[in-house]
């Protein structure tokens, strides 16, 4: 029996992006999967482009290829503070848009760390800043796209954005540009200003690629197509200009909750150049989320062939030959070569001596691999589990406990409802537990770098690992 879901949802049918049979519904979502047909929102109606099939698998009908992906945005709120559920999103898509990581540019190797299946690009607020080494100014903004590592070789960094802009394109039959952005707040007397400087480089960006690539836009767009303020205009016209296309099945779900409890808008979206998303899902609220944003998951179709996956995934490992069984790999070989000689003496010629060299070092790998005592690959490539400390643990399942209370009594906004209290608490305090932990590790990994000396050559040796990893880590020492 399966266990049963702590935040039901109202829909089912997401076909996850794999070639083996679906799997069981993971995402919370607010409304029905839309079908894709006629299912877009156009600032003119007639510059919408007809729907693609798209070659969703169903266990009925096999295929060789593996026919979508599973596209996520999501502002995040600060990467430091939002990890557990980021962890729970990176099992849910195939790529993620983040927005407002927060993180300084010394600190873009947290993400690959962290999310340990997936490539990253990412652009911080001081990419291009000169700052002092020992000031630490708090981080804002920084946008991300991390895309999984099967997919690595059909992914190429686009050259144009800033730090507000990221793209990626997808080289497949069907290429794609994916661009994960987040546009300025209105506020000050330049906002609007700000905002429209942002289009410009979107539409740029639009006019410079879209007669070869489909371009989806995923972000936090804080413009909503159903208010009437300066900038949500500015943010209409810029759709219309550029027939970008939103699917209807967006619906008015609300994506952002502000932290008071009662203001709700409109303000995360994905946008399509043709209409190619299947799917649009808005997630529901979520206990681990300490984001005022929710995620956004779309389908599209992809066409990638399984052999192409599967050999993303083939490493050639050096053998460990002092857990090689020698006498066992001896006979393997005699086995192997009795045959293979005869072949050669028959076959062999100027042309084909690179195969037969090619053929006999795989005889010798796969026998060796054969008769070593080492664990399997599938063991090896097994990551390691994320290590939560006990307090944070304790403080995650008490802030579900009271969602959940607060949720079952229909989601009460009052200020003085003891529930709406207990459950804004909690969440501030996941959240800032969070932090907590991340500042502790940043200070202890500092204090072991103060105390090193001349005679620890292993902590010397450790740091330089680090420094010629993440080259600009150490940038302040």
């Amino acid at each position: 029996m399966s266990k049963p879901s702590i935040l039901p949802t109202k829909t089912a049918g997401l076909q996850p992006a794999t070639s083996k049979s679906p799997k069981p519904q993971l995402y919370p979502t607010k409304h029905q999967i839309s079908s894709g047909e006629g299912e877009t929102y156009s600032a003119d109606p007639k510059s919408a482009d007809s729907p693609i099939d798209n070659p969703i698998m169903t266990e009925s009908t096999p295929s060789p290829v593996l026919s979508s992906l599973n596209l996520l945005t999501f502002n995040i709120e600060g990467f430091n503070s939002n990890k557990l559920y980021l962890e729970t999103l990176s099992k849910r898509s195939d790529i993620l848009f983040l927005q407002e990581h927060l993180l300084h540019s010394y600190e873009k190797h947290k993400l690959e760390a962290f999310l340990q299946d997936f490539i990253y690009y990412t652009t911080c607020f001081d990419d291009n800043l000169l700052s002092d080494a020992y000031e630490r100014r708090r981080g804002h903004a920084g946008v991300a796209i991390c895309i999984h590592k099967k997919f690595e070789k059909f992914v190429e960094l686009l050259p144009d954005g800033g730090n507000r802009i990221i793209g990626i394109k997808f080289n497949t039959t069907q290429p794609f540009i994916f661009l994960s952005t987040y546009l300025p707040c209105p506020g000050n007397a330049n906002s609007i200003d700000n905002y429209q400087e942002i289009l410009d480089e979107l539409s740029e960006i639009y006019i410079k690629y879209s007669n070869v690539f489909r371009i989806l836009i995923g972000g936090d767009m804080n413009a909503s197509i159903y208010r009437d303020s300066k900038q949500d205009k500015v943010f209409r016209d810029f759709i219309k200009e550029n027939n970008f296309l939103i699917p209807r099945s967006c619906g008015k779900t609300f994506t952002f909750y502000h932290y008071n409890g009662r203001d709700t808008s409109q303000i995360n979206y994905f946008l399509e150049s043709k209409s190619v998303i299947s799917n649009y899902l808005t997630f529901i609220r979520e206990s681990t989320n300490t984001s005022t944003h929710d995620p956004i998951l779309t389908t599209i179709p992809c066409n990638i062939q399984a052999n192409e996956e599967t050999n993303l995934l083939t490493e050639n490992k050096r053998i460990n030959w002092n857990k090689v069984d020698k006498t066992a790999y001896q006979e393997e070989i005699e086995n192997k070569l009795s045959t293979w000689t005869d072949e050669i003496n028959l076959n062999l010629t100027f042309d084909n001596i690179p195969d037969k060299i090619n053929e006999l070092c795989s005889i010798m790998a796969t026998s060796a691999s054969k008769c070593s005592r080492s664990k399997s690959s599938k063991c090896s490539k097994r990551l390691k589990k994320k290590s939560w400390t006990p307090k944070l643990d304790n403080i995650a399942k008490i802030n579900r406990d009271h969602f959940a209370k607060c949720k079952a009594a229909g989601r009460p906004t009052n200020k003085s409802n003891i529930l709406f209290q207990n459950m804004q608490f909690y969440k501030k305090k996941h959240r800032s537990m969070q932090r907590q932990l991340e500042a502790n590790l940043r200070i202890n990994k500092y204090q072991k770098i103060m105390e090193l000396h001349e005679g620890n050559d292993a902590g010397f040796y450790s740091l330089e690992k680090k420094s010629s990893k993440y080259h600009n880590f150490f940038a302040y020492f």
